[in-house]
């Protein structure tokens, strides 16, 4: 037998038919659809870890680095934006100073971060911000003073009861808090202005308490802008 015979002796035996049209738009379908698949997955991906980017930012530029709370710009910006009415409370670690100089600044940041997670997980409905240094404050829509009061004591025992430990120290720390009726008609600025007041009086008065007492004088002069508002729309 010749080399030509049998080299088209094994062409015959290796030779397949070529495939039905069909069969290789099937074919093609799979590869289209496979490929869709795989680039809208990498899409969905892409989008997700761009907007989790998004919100690590946001959480920087909103949120105070140390506490994990609203800033004070976000936090007053906040209750403009939604302007609401309810109550305002202005929180202030009693002998903050003392805990930093027996114990060291690590031991006050300490202090500071354990301070909010009570007012974040004792609070149901409303907002924690950090107004600097160891104040803080929390916005709580639709209550009303006396309702707003209430909610201020139940916080105030609930950090008084809790402890912390830090570096081998175990500690426990109270809050005087000042609390004022805020509607969406009054200045945040005057509303944060009665709180941080009361909160000075809840001071003077013993620390560990909190004081809804209203100054005689922002009620002279929320009576003062009333009556010029008035006037000028009567006018």
């Amino acid at each position: 037998m010749s080399i030509n015979v049998l080299v088209l002796g094994l062409a015959a035996d290796c030779w397949v038919a070529p495939l039905h049209p069909a069969i290789w738009m099937a074919l093609a379908l799979v590869g289209f659809v496979t490929i869709w698949l795989a680039t809208r997955a990498f899409a969905k991906g892409l989008r997700r870890r761009k907007a989790e980017e998004i919100d690590q930012f946001l959480d920087h530029f909103r949120n105070d680095a140390l506490t994990g709370t609203l800033n004070r710009s976000f936090f007053l910006d906040r209750m403009r934006s939604e302007a609401l009415p309810g109550t305002l409370l202005v929180i202030d670690v009693d002998h903050f100073k003392a805990i930093n100089d027996r114990f060291g600044h690590y031991m006050g940041d300490a202090a500071l971060t354990h301070l909010a997670s009570c007012m974040l997980n004792g609070i149901e409905d409303g907002y924690v911000g950090r107004l600097g240094g160891e104040e803080f404050a929390v916005f709580l829509p639709g209550l009303e003073l006396a309702a707003g009061s209430a909610a201020a004591e139940q916080l105030r025992a609930l950090i008084e009861c809790s402890e912390f430990e830090f570096d081998g120290n175990r500690l426990a720390m109270t809050v005087s808090i000042g609390v004022a009726q805020h509607s969406p008609e009054i200045p945040i600025g005057r509303t944060l202005r009665t709180a941080d007041d009361n909160l000075y009086a809840a001071k003077k008065s013993g620390r560990n308490r909190i004081a809804t007492h209203s100054n005689t004088v922002i009620l002279l002069q929320e009576r003062l802008d009333q009556t010029q508002r008035q006037a000028l729309t009567n006018g």
